[in-house]
């Protein structure tokens, strides 16, 4: 189910559900949840071998011999409380205008945040957060673009030639490890920009909710994570002797497999003001954690540089 079937009916629930996909389409269009009661949930993850066989007229099937293994996803809570104080409403005020326009304010700060913690979350550090892509991407998950970066050059020389090539290749063969359906690839805007450049004639369009125009590379659209003007995929990565590269990550989302988040009825609701003290206030929950049913959901593309574009001299 995606974010409109958990968020709480209430009119400030839609207000700032409204304002954060207009800066997410991450979870405008693509990002899927599952709902379960409790403070955990354990799942079993999906295992590659169970598959369906071919069997013989009048023969039974086999049968896989299963050895399941389960993780757990608990309760995480992105949010923040909202206050007025109640002398303004003597000075004037019309608060339940200043209400509204302190909640319009806070959905792009939570959508940032769940923008930067689905690909730097790790609860090993922060136990308040929940692991995102960065964490999930492991082993034969994870390809290296060349040994100390790949340079992705602007221009018509061998040598820009073949690192574009290269380039498209390495983000087709990580679009492939990733399995499943309802695949995305997740980068940042100089990623995007470059990739637009070299690959125009393979770019398509797609639209969010609200009309922005989203690219799709061989049928899978291309979101730039930071388009709200938050570092998530810095160059800052550090792939053999070269310590200014940076990473783009494809996902799978799909409900209760690939990868989807455990939440609750109501994962999301900005609740109604009241007094406390001298303060009308109000506060945020958007709960949340990751589950990644299927390891092979997630991949990581890293080690990438875009050099800026040197006209040849003449």
């Amino acid at each position: 189910m995606n974010i409109r079937q958990i968020a709480s009916g209430n009119a400030n629930t839609a207000l700032l559900l409204e304002r954060m996909l207009r800066y997410s389409p991450l979870l405008d269009l693509y990002v899927e949840f599952f709902q379960g009661s409790g403070d955990a949930t354990s799942q079993r993850k999906e295992q590659d071998g169970v598959s369906a066989e071919a069997r013989a007229l009048d023969s039974p099937y086999t049968g896989e011999v299963l050895s399941p293994s389960y993780f757990t996803s608990g309760r995480k809570l992105i949010g923040e409380e909202i206050k007025v104080d109640v002398a303004r409403e003597l000075m004037g005020s019309d608060i339940p205008s200043e209400f509204t326009a302190q909640l319009s304010r806070l959905a792009p700060g939570l959508a940032n945040i769940f923008n930067d913690t689905l690909v730097n979350g790790d609860s090993a550090i922060t136990p308040t957060q929940f692991n995102g892509l960065k964490k999930l991407s492991t082993g034969g998950q994870i390809i290296t673009a060349a040994a100390n970066g790949l340079e992705v050059i602007l221009g018509n020389s061998d040598n820009a030639r073949a690192s574009q090539q290269e380039f498209l290749e390495r983000l087709d063969e990580v679009i492939a490890t990733c399995k499943g359906i309802n695949k995305v690839v997740i980068l940042n805007g100089k990623a995007l920009s470059r990739l637009n450049t070299i690959a125009r004639e393979y770019i398509q369009y797609t639209d969010t909710t609200f009309g922005k125009k989203i690219p799709v590379y061989n049928g899978v659209p291309l979101v730039d994570i930071e388009a709200n003007g938050q570092t998530v995929l810095p160059f800052n990565e550090t792939v053999g002797t070269s310590a200014d590269t940076c990473s783009l990550y494809v996902a799978s989302f799909e409900e209760r497999a690939g990868f989807s988040f455990f939440t609750t009825r109501e994962g999301l609701k900005a609740y109604d003001m009241v007094q406390q003290s001298n303060f009308y206030k109000s506060h945020v929950d958007f709960i949340l954690d990751s589950a990644l049913y299927r390891d092979k959901a997630v991949a990581r593309l890293k080690g990438l540089k875009f050099a800026a574009y040197v006209p040849p001299v003449e």
